[in-house]
């Protein structure tokens, strides 16, 4: 750095790199020495703070996520996390599902495990396996929790956001329809074949009556 005749200032440029890492606010020192005239002041040292302006966002569930429903026949129900405000660096929970009316084992094939958010990534599914049971008329529930959630300090975890899915297994409407539709016309059937037995027994009890009263002639 060199001041020439007359100038009372100088500027000192420094080069910053950028990066999407997650970190805290980071410092480093400028020092002048070796005058090539005279003395050094009494500040010869200023310290650099280098503020990380990168957002590593917040985990949670949207609105019109909340609730989800699949038939048995999907076999397969998938739930989306998000992320929000921010996808700098890396940022994790944890999930599970959890029992309702709808049993693990019996209904739905119970689940857990690490949902990790990559650098750039706003969203995650999960997805857990359900039974065909081949039930008539179900409506049962489970849910999907997410917990521990793990990022760096200046993250806001969870936030306000909701963390828990309900899960409705339905049952499926046009599968209930056909049984429906196939009872109805059996019953009918039934119905024929039981008016048709009762006239042939009418008819039956008649001839036999008028066979009797010929027999006493």
């Amino acid at each position: 750095m060199e001041f020439k005749d007359g100038e009372e200032e100088k500027s000192i440029s420094i080069k910053i790199k950028d990066d999407d890492d997650v970190e805290d606010d980071e410092t480093f020192m400028v020092k002048l020495s070796e005058p090539s005239v005279g003395k050094l002041g009494p500040f010869a040292e200023t310290t650099v703070t280098i503020i990380d302006d990168d957002e590593p966002g917040e985990i949670g569930i949207k609105g019109k996520d909340i609730k989800i429903s699949c038939m048995e026949k999907d076999l397969v129900v998938k739930a989306l996390v998000s992320r929000f405000n921010g996808s700098s660096g890396e940022i994790s929970c944890k999930y599970n599902t959890v029992d309702g009316d709808a049993k693990d084992g019996v209904d739905y094939v119970g689940s857990s495990g690490d949902l990790v958010f990559h650098n750039g990534e706003i969203s995650k599914m999960v997805e857990v396996k359900v039974k065909n049971t081949n039930s008539y008329d179900k409506n049962m529930q489970f849910a999907i929790k997410l917990s521990d959630y793990k990022g760096p300090e200046k993250s806001k975890g969870f936030a306000d956001h909701a963390v828990e899915v309900t899960v409705a297994i339905v049952a499926d409407e046009s599968a209930k329809k056909m049984m429906d539709d196939a009872t109805a016309l059996m019953n009918l059937e039934l119905e024929k074949y039981s008016v048709g037995t009762e006239g042939w027994g009418e008819q039956f009890k008649e001839c036999f009556e008028v066979g009797c009263e010929v027999s006493g002639l």
